[in-house]
């Protein structure tokens, strides 16, 4: 949707036509200015991409594996002095 005062955006948009040799893009030879002003507008904002991180394993019997076991037994309650 576009303001009110975009009134060039709001002519020519709609009157796009496709291109004969690129049918996913608009035919050069009209007004396209508009269009070719929200697509850089939307290139230069690309939405963000999410990377999953997998999760290190832990090997038995290592120092981590200590560690994390020593860490679950305290929150047990397991080795508390009292």
């Amino acid at each position: 949707m576009y303001h009110p005062d975009c009134k060039y955006a709001i002519r020519t948009i709609p009157s796009l036509v496709h291109s004969k040799t690129d049918p996913e893009d608009v035919d050069t030879e009209g007004e396209d200015h508009a269009a070719d002003a929200d697509r850089y507008g939307f290139m230069a904002r690309p939405s963000p991409t999410k990377i999953k991180v997998p999760k290190a394993a832990t090997l038995p019997g290592s120092v981590k594996d200590m560690i994390d076991s020593m860490r679950v037994n305290t929150e047990r309650g397991f080795g508390k002095v009292s």
